[in-house]
């Protein structure tokens, strides 16, 4: 199940698989016509004295724009093709928001098989109406086509892979992205109302009894962690390790965020929990790791992005994030280059000077 799940989770194999299947659908019809299995010769159709056949199937392919083929199925050909060039044209309209290049590379696999679809549809409908059509024939042809369909099916598959619309979650992984149910109980459960009563009131009853100091202490540490980059007390990893574990593309989108930090002379403080960047005792910027996912807490107004493109969130209601109230995920490279001009736009109101 580990390698099934493995497989269907790479745009790359899936690309592979699919590629070989077109090739093979369009392998066979080359076959069937060299070896004269798919039937030529000629007849006379509607009136029309017309060739068929896996070559004349070719001129035919070109001549169907122009209404010279006298076969019903053509007018479906001609929608099939148009269909193919709207798709690649949506394909490339959303790669340009995405930069996916390999949902982009099975989308244009995809489009030359759909622009080959109509071929074998249209050679099929010319050899049955014209009466030429022997049983091998018939049957290399649906072969073809049956590896052509799946063929497509797979490559799709792949560019919904690639977008991430479908997604396969990893083991140990949250069910709930990035633990978002566990963060906002745990912070306002440790308060330091129960320390004050004891003080006060009996000072030595905290002396007698040690379990409830030993159930403040348990919160303690989430206290600490979400005030260092939003990490909840369930993940064990700590930065250095999650980065370690990261994927090459996460790594270099935080080394890109780092080099942008540095360019305006923040330093750098690396914790348990997050990467922190200030200037002198001023933090402006912490960067914590979450699944997948960068999350990039600035000193900014969110306001001040509410009708621009950039997602930026507003988490200045939780105590721990009042000097960094805007966070940003950074899920791709659109949004790691929204990170840096924010990274920018906090530097100039600061009064922070990028480094020549």
């Amino acid at each position: 199940m580990k390698k099934s799940s493995k497989f269907l989770s790479s745009p790359v194999r899936l690309i592979v698989v699919g590629a070989i299947l077109l090739l093979l659908s369009g392998f066979i019809i080359g076959l069937g016509g060299v070896t004269h299995i798919i039937p030529s010769g000629h007849a006379t159709l509607h009136g029309t004295d017309i060739t068929y056949g896996v070559r004349s199937c070719i001129k035919h392919y070109f001549l169907i724009w122009k209404g010279d083929i006298p076969t019903s199925s053509a007018m479906y050909c001609i929608v099939m093709v148009l269909l193919a060039f709207l798709g690649l044209l949506i394909k490339i309209i959303i790669f340009r928001k995405t930069e996916k290049v390999s949902a982009l590379v099975a989308g244009i696999g995809a489009f030359l098989g759909e622009l080959f679809l109509p071929f074998i549809v249209l050679l099929n409908a010319v050899i049955y109406d014209c009466g030429g059509m022997s049983g091998r024939g018939q049957l290399m042809i649906v072969v073809a086509l049956g590896l052509l369909v799946l063929g497509l099916l797979i490559l799709l598959y792949a560019e919904l892979v690639a977008h991430k619309v479908i997604r396969f979650r990893e083991a140990g992984e949250c069910c709930c992205e990035e633990c978002e149910c566990h963060k906002e109980e745990p912070v306002e459960e440790p308060k330091e109302e129960v320390k004050e009563e004891p003080v006060k009131e009996e000072p030595v009853v905290e002396e007698k009894k040690p379990e409830p100091v030993k159930e403040e202490k348990k919160p303690e540490p989430v206290v600490e962690e979400e005030a260092e980059g939003g990490i909840t007390g369930f993940d064990r990893k700590s930065f250095a390790e999650k980065l370690e574990l990261a994927d090459e593309e996460l790594r270099g989108r935080y080394e890109e965020i780092k080099a942008e930090a540095e360019l305006f002379g923040l330093k750098g403080r690396l914790s348990n929990y997050c990467d922190s960047y200030h200037a002198g005792r001023v933090t402006y910027l912490k960067v914590a790791i979450s699944g997948k996912t960068i999350k990039c807490f600035l000193a900014l107004n969110p306001a001040d992005y509410a009708d621009s493109p950039i997602p930026a969130e507003d988490v200045s209601d939780k105590k721990a994030y009042a000097a960094l109230p805007l966070l940003i995920r950074v899920k791709s490279n659109l949004a790691c280059r929204r990170v840096k001009k924010l990274i920018a736009d906090m530097a100039e109101k600061n009064g922070l000077e990028k480094a020549k």
